[in-house]
């Protein structure tokens, strides 16, 4: 019910100080708090609530959302390879490739390398018979072969290059020991009439003990 102070508040209320729209306000708030149990009394007397949000970013922020790196959207293009890898190596009935090198090949134990090299082999030669599925072996034999000549040929390339610095070196050394050396290296590649077109007065005597030097001191 009604509080005490309030009925006697009620009943003593001169009707010519009080003004009958603040009795019919105060009565209509007391009666709405006694019809709703759950309602807070602080509500009606007091100015609404504000709410206040505090924001997690602030201006000038260095926070940057989270994207996908280069290195995870390689690791999806190297999967996807795998993946199509796999289908191709289970058409032809062979397990699937399961895991990936992930040092160097010389860091690796023995047992690494021969479960990678049998993995590659497998791989190859399934590639070899969808290339030349009637003559396999002879595709594979004409590839190493192929690839025997290329470095063969870059080998080549590095002994001219260093067949056509040699010479400079041994005309600009300043003494017969430093020029000695640079024969002696020479000497192991060429054969005299050969040094004889880049050496112009070269002698045999000198090419002997050019060839003597470098059995003896290598």
């Amino acid at each position: 019910g009604i509080c005490r102070e309030c009925r006697s508040f009620f009943k003593t209320a001169d009707k010519d100080k009080v003004s009958k729209p603040l009795i019919d306000s105060i009565s209509s708030g007391v009666q709405r708090i006694l019809l709703e149990p759950d309602s807070d009394p602080l509500l009606i007397c007091t100015p609404a609530k504000q709410e206040v949000s505090y924001a997690l970013e602030t201006p000038g922020s260095l926070y940057q959302p989270l994207s996908s790196s280069d290195s995870e959207k390689t690791v999806r293009g190297t999967r996807s390879s795998r993946d199509k890898l796999n289908k191709f190596l289970a058409s032809r009935d062979i397990s699937p490739v399961r895991s990936q090198l992930k040092m160097l090949w010389d860091m690796a134990s023995d047992r690494t390398q021969r479960f990678h090299i049998r993995k590659a082999k497998q791989v190859v030669d399934a590639a070899l018979g969808e290339i030349a599925p009637q003559d396999t072996e002879k595709l594979w034999i004409s590839l190493v072969q192929s690839k025997v000549a290329a470095q063969q040929t870059s080998d080549e390339a590095i002994d001219f290059k260093l067949a056509d610095a040699l010479p400079e070196c041994y005309k600009n050394a300043g003494h017969w020991g430093s020029r000695r050396q640079i024969l002696s290296i020479m000497a192991d590649k060429m054969d005299f009439e050969t040094l004889q077109n880049w050496l112009l007065g070269l002698t045999r005597y000198r090419f002997n003990i050019a060839r003597h030097h470098r059995i003896l001191h290598g």
